[in-house]
């Protein structure tokens, strides 16, 4: 019984520690939205330059973004960049590497295994092709990142708080 109250008491309590503080990206119309947590990596650019900065979201105040090691204004970045990988990433990187085993299976089976010359089988090579094909354009097409002059909005949240700390409304 006491392990179960112990186990209890430690969920509550660790739910309640963690940072209530983010950075939302949405677009216009709210219908698409990214958060940005503390303690996760933050990759933008600023405008007038070329350089993307690589750094991990401490907090948010008023009118700053608190980073490891600087802080910045919302209105200085131009981009944002995306670091997350979902189920659609690991799924074309898997299909890439389907459609090129599936064609190294075949030249393996038919060139060592049955010790014959190889000619490809249209098939495999429309199936493997398809693959690969598939996995790359979902690559090539997904959002890589966010462009703030362009349809996107910054929102600094805190929600210890309980109100929306960005300058625009």
């Amino acid at each position: 019984m006491r392990i179960l109250i112990f186990l209890l008491l430690f969920t509550f309590t660790a739910t309640a520690a963690f940072s209530q503080q983010f950075i939302r990206i949405t677009n216009k119309s709210g219908s698409k939205r990214k958060v940005i947590n503390t303690g996760d990596p933050f990759i933008y650019k600023l405008y007038n330059d070329e350089t993307v900065y690589r750094d991990q979201l401490i907090g948010v105040s008023d009118s700053t973004i608190q980073l490891t090691y600087e802080r910045v204004k919302p209105e200085d970045i131009q981009e944002v960049y995306n670091v997350n990988r979902n189920y659609m990433d690991k799924l074309s990187g898997y299909m890439i590497a389907g459609g090129i085993i599936l064609v190294s299976i075949d030249f393996i089976n038919i060139k060592i295994v049955q010790d014959a010359d190889y000619e490809p089988s249209t098939g495999i090579l429309v199936a493997s092709a398809a693959m690969v094909g598939g996995g790359a354009l979902y690559l090539i097409l997904r959002r890589k990142k966010y462009r703030l002059d362009k349809g996107w909005d910054l929102k600094l949240i805190n929600i210890d708080s309980f109100e929306d700390v960005s300058n625009d409304q």
